[in-house]
């Protein structure tokens, strides 16, 4: 059996789509260790991509917080590209016993001559965990 000591304070909730997500915060309240999400993007296909998103160790500044990514680029070994980007904000209640916030993310499908072939994004996700 683990020793969960070290663990700080757990929230948990689904978004709209009835995903999943979770928050945790280290034991002095400043920092998020983990925030964990799972999204289901629209792509310009018709495609939908489901998949999960997260942030390590962002900060906590007067109950909010904010963290992004990208664009970054990632190679296939087939020569297409795909560029994502992301966003999560969000803050806390006074009595700490729930976080709310918006998470985006967006990828962006290229064929090797850097042509985009499709767009997948999540839009804007509102999101509530409690403890």
């Amino acid at each position: 059996i683990r020793d969960h000591s070290h663990l700080g304070n757990v929230y948990g909730g689904l978004t709209p789509q009835k995903w999943p997500m979770f928050v945790e915060v280290d034991n002095s309240g400043r920092k998020i260790t983990q925030l964990i999400i799972g999204l289901r993007l629209q792509c310009t296909s018709g495609l939908f991509l489901r998949m999960s998103d997260g942030y390590v160790n962002v900060r906590i500044k007067r109950r909010s917080f904010s963290a992004s990514f990208g664009p970054e680029a990632e190679r296939m070994t087939d020569g297409t590209t795909a560029t994502s980007e992301g966003s999560v904000r969000g803050k806390f209640n006074r009595s700490l016993t729930k976080v709310s916030g918006t998470w985006t993310f967006k990828v962006a499908f290229s064929d090797p001559t850097g042509a985009v072939t499709d767009t997948c994004d999540s839009g804007v996700v509102e999101w509530t965990a409690k403890q």
